[in-house]
């Protein structure tokens, strides 16, 4: 489908999509969306490893208030970012070999509420609230070949949480080029606030270090989307949207090895069950 990869310019009849929530003027009745992942990847570089991951990547519903207006209600609950892998590694520190294990688990997910409704035939607007949350654990594990030496593990544990928003509008103007519609969205600059603690096991105890403090940024982003209907059943779109990470503050610096994104989607969508077309 067009709306999958390029959605900013699409007002879909059933797809809830968060890229523009001016989108929402388009849905028809009450509506529940949601979506999972199953994941199985497998590496081999002296030692096999294996990691599988199922992950549920969330939910959208969407409340028809009033018709005049096309007023729409929606919120959802879905990922943000993910980190899941489980590495393994050897080495020799004075000769004595031993195995590290790597492993990372969690992620930041984004809990979001809007509305849409169209002041004109051939205007849409709609803003959502997105509030941010989520932990992130790394792990490190060392063994060493000798049972008489002691390994050690280190975790280190970040979590993270702030709250930002998403603005939109849709153009449809069938008197200058016939079901041509153009789709803006901008998500303004937001930082999360981030703790991380550390967790380090040694033979003999523990020790926590906990209280490090700073914030995560996340870039304004901007996305705009054209699409055009070619005759009476193909729909075609083409979307473009950009990030800035170049000076993104990652606690108290910038870490220098973060770029610009771009992205270009595009895609068609062939139409053949609606009963009002011949």
């Amino acid at each position: 489908m067009a709306g999958r990869g390029a959605a900013s310019a699409l007002e879909s009849q059933h797809d809830i999509s968060l890229s523009n929530p001016a989108q929402w003027t388009g849905i028809n009745g009450l509506r529940l969306q949601g979506g999972g992942l199953f994941e199985f990847e497998q590496y081999s570089k002296g030692s096999n490893l294996a990691y599988g991951s199922t992950i549920i990547k969330g939910f959208k519903f969407a409340l028809p208030i009033e018709e005049s207006m096309r007023l729409r209600i929606v919120t959802g609950f879905l990922p943000v970012s993910r980190v899941g892998y489980e590495l393994r590694g050897t080495g020799a520190v004075n000769g004595e070999t031993y195995r590290a294990d790597y492993t990372g688990s969690g992620g930041v997910s984004q809990f979001s509420f809007g509305a849409a409704f169209k002041p004109a035939s051939f205007l849409s607007l709609g803003a959502s609230y997105r509030f941010l949350f989520g932990t992130i654990e790394r792990e490190q594990h060392v063994v060493f070949d000798n049972a008489t030496l002691f390994g050690s593990t280190q975790r280190q544990i970040t979590s993270h949480n702030g709250s930002g928003f998403t603005v939109g509008a849709l153009f449809a103007i069938p008197s200058l080029l016939e079901d041509l519609s153009i789709g803006v969205s901008v998500s303004p600059a937001m930082s999360l606030s981030a703790t991380r603690n550390y967790t380090f096991r040694y033979s003999t105890h523990d020790s926590t270090v906990a209280g490090e403090s700073g914030t995560q940024d996340i870039p304004l982003r901007f996305s705009l989307g054209v699409s055009q209907r070619i005759g009476k059943r193909l729909l075609a779109a083409i979307d473009y949207s950009s990030q800035d990470w170049n000076n993104a503050i990652v606690f108290d610096g910038v870490p220098g090895n973060l770029t610009a994104t771009t992205r270009f989607g595009a895609g068609l969508e062939w139409q053949n069950n609606d009963p009002d077309l011949p």
